[in-house]
């Protein structure tokens, strides 16, 4: 990493605490990205602090969560296709190794969110799902929310005359919605 400055803050943490300062030790890369920052106490050591990473694109591509002694807390790592959309989040809970929650995302030709698809535990558990449609103006004109199991929890219609009112009178179900 490349640190173009450091700036501190201290301030008193809690206005009932007897002299209990904290200071934030932050660190930028090259870019004017905030590539550190830690939580230091009074005496200037080590409580707790976080790491960013970009990419070659000036993209956030993850962070590192530590504590005291520098050990790991948890972390996120993101990708992203070649039109620059976040298409899989991971993040890591405790362990590197093992994924807590994991997102992936598609999208359609127009560079709309088609689905998130979300998963756990290490991605052996489905979570929920949602499955985005569009008019071909590119104007949502359904959200359907899944359930673990495959099962349609919620569906969300965006059906509106041309002034963005719902027309009642096509109205069917409460599940319609107007933007």
């Amino acid at each position: 990493n490349h640190y173009t400055g450091v700036k501190e803050y201290k301030f008193k943490a809690d206005t009932n605490a007897k002299n209990v300062y904290l200071s934030y030790d932050i660190k930028y890369d090259a870019n004017g990205n905030m590539a550190e920052i830690n939580r230091l106490n009074k005496k200037g050591k080590f409580i707790s602090g976080y790491s960013y990473v970009f990419d070659d694109h000036n993209r956030y591509i993850g962070f590192t969560d530590y504590k005291r002694g520098k050990r790991y807390r948890n972390g996120g790592v993101f990708t992203y296709n070649a039109s620059g959309e976040v298409v899989d989040e991971k993040y890591y809970w405790k362990n590197r190794n093992k994924i807590s929650f994991h997102t992936i995302k598609t999208y359609n030709d127009q560079h709309n969110l088609a689905t998130i698809q979300y998963l756990r535990k290490n991605d052996q558990k489905k979570g929920w799902r949602i499955e985005y449609s569009y008019y071909p103006d590119g104007s949502k004109k359904q959200t359907i929310e899944y359930d673990k199991k495959g099962k349609i929890k919620h569906t969300w219609n965006y059906d509106c005359n041309a002034i963005g009112k719902m027309d009642i009178k096509k109205l069917k179900d409460t599940s319609k919605l107007c933007i």
